[in-house]
């Protein structure tokens, strides 16, 4: 049986796109792993994801610190700049989560734009981070629960944005599924707007019949890492 689970980067505010994205989850019945933007969530708004999570299934990983782009036209928080301040900002957004996410932080590190050197995944480990979320296939220190994403919703090219069809999303997902046990999405629910929303929901109803007919089970971030 395939274990899916989702993963949703660049949660900072509760705007619409955030709303919209997390109803449909629950009513599908998908958990999320939320990938927050420590230096970008403010206290009222982190507690009032925490107490949406008592009636629903998330998990909040660290996503980088600000999302900053330090890398011009190849995006890049991290691998950019000198070490001691890279490091000093992952630290300081690992304490953030602690702070304001408590028991409610998995101790897993997202790198914005996957952009990310060894030493990023060393200095995230030492901060506190047992997990590394990034795509599929990139490198992860040893002593990091690899967790990278196998299909992404979203696709860049020249600068632009678009999301995949649902037809082939669900052909990636019928590729992978063949070659390993869990399959790993990732979206962003900032650019889903109309449009996109038809094409998700028909992935969310493609995986509910594959669930139903015991093809599948759903399974989150905290269960692979088995905390």
């Amino acid at each position: 049986m395939i274990k899916v689970a989702f993963r949703d980067d660049d949660l900072d505010v509760p705007n619409p796109q955030f709303l919209t994205y997390h109803q449909l989850m629950q009513e599908y019945g998908f958990p999320v792993t939320y990938a927050v933007i420590p230096g970008r969530v403010s206290e009222e708004d982190a507690l009032f994801f925490r107490r949406l999570k008592q009636h629903a299934m998330m998990n909040f990983t660290q996503h980088g610190w600000m999302h900053t782009n330090h890398g011009g036209k190849r995006k890049a928080e991290f691998g950019v700049r000198p070490r001691d301040i890279e490091r000093h900002e992952i630290s300081m957004g690992f304490k953030r989560m602690n702070k304001l996410f408590g028991n409610d932080f998995l101790p897993l590190f997202v790198p914005p734009y996957h952009a990310y050197t060894m030493d990023t995944c060393k200095d995230a480990l030492d901060a506190g981070c047992a997990g590394w979320s990034a795509k599929d296939n990139m490198p992860v220190i040893a002593g990091m629960k690899a967790l990278n994403a196998h299909i992404l919703f979203d696709s860049y090219s020249d600068g632009g944005h678009s999301f995949l069809p649902a037809k082939d999303v669900i052909r990636q997902f019928l590729l992978y599924s063949k070659r390993v046990s869990t399959v790993i999405f990732l979206t962003h629910h900032k650019k889903i707007g109309e449009d996109e929303q038809k094409e998700f929901i028909t992935v969310l109803q493609f995986l509910a019949v594959l669930r139903k007919k015991g093809l599948v089970t759903l399974t989150s971030f905290s269960e692979l890492m088995c905390l």
